[in-house]
């Protein structure tokens, strides 16, 4: 370890060959970041979360999810495994072909703190209103309609959608508080962007590196859900992801007062 002398001698020598430096946060201030983060495993602990995907993404998200300590995991997605589908995530050659949440319960059966459940659809068969949070995992976009009766009943959920070379991660909603979904499409039409077109869950092959990528901010996003702060600005955000190098663009979403969902 430097005396503070030397590391401050260390910076000008870097700020001299051109070498950008940054200074390291202090303990002191990210601690509510701290506390925040384990309210929200706390919570997460004594919950139930719907996993709405289960391709690789979505199957590391609730890999993730149960080594946090998830209660309880409600496991959906109408396809099956595909040879596309083995490796990242936890899927094996054996399970190509069988039902997704089948197989994905199979690989979190040795988790210790975790139960889970196969449902025939969190949106269409399951009752939203047992769920504390949901995940849905999709590729290009998702029709507003599915996540209505999460809004509705009240449920916060998280959507991820995927497409060739690029993952968004968001917005993530608390109904009554933030913008949903509906708002986000209402504001892109604004813009003069298509709105979304149909359900498509799970079809079609992910990058692996936008997978685990897209896995782990997922459920960094999902844990927002369970200790959301003063300002609900941050949540109903959506995080961009392109490949190859990953450089995130950040867009924050109001609530459309054309929506109605507040």
């Amino acid at each position: 370890r430097r005396p503070c002398g030397q590391v401050a001698r260390v910076a000008v020598h870097c700020q001299r060959r051109g070498v950008t430096t940054q200074t390291l946060p202090r303990p002191d201030r990210q601690a509510p970041a701290v506390a925040a983060h384990g309210a929200a495993v706390a919570a997460l602990r004594s919950s139930t979360v719907g996993v709405l995907g289960l391709g690789p993404l979505g199957l590391q998200l609730a890999r993730t999810l149960a080594s946090l300590g998830a209660h309880r995991l409600v496991l959906d997605d109408a396809a099956s495994v595909a040879h596309d589908d083995v490796g990242i995530g936890g899927y094996r050659l054996g399970d190509v072909g069988r039902p997704r949440p089948v197989s994905a319960a199979g690989v979190l059966a040795d988790s210790l703190l975790t139960s889970t459940a196969v449902s025939p659809g969190v949106l269409d068969g399951h009752d939203p209103g047992t769920l504390a949070a949901a995940v849905i995992v999709t590729h290009e976009r998702i029709d507003p309609a599915c996540t209505w009766r999460l809004v509705a009943q009240g449920v916060p959920h998280l959507v991820v959608t995927w497409g060739n070379g690029w993952l968004e991660v968001g917005p993530g909603v608390v109904p009554g508080r933030t913008a949903c979904l509906r708002c986000v499409d209402l504001h892109r039409a604004d813009d003069h962007v298509p709105p979304a077109r149909g359900r498509h869950v799970g079809n079609g092959a992910e990058d692996p590196v936008l997978a685990v990528t897209g896995a782990g901010l997922a459920a960094a996003r999902t844990l927002e859900l369970f200790a959301p702060g003063p300002s609900t600005r941050g949540l109903a955000r959506t995080t961009t992801l392109t490949l190859p190098d990953l450089a995130p663009t950040v867009e924050y979403w109001p609530v459309h007062p054309a929506c109605g969902c507040a």
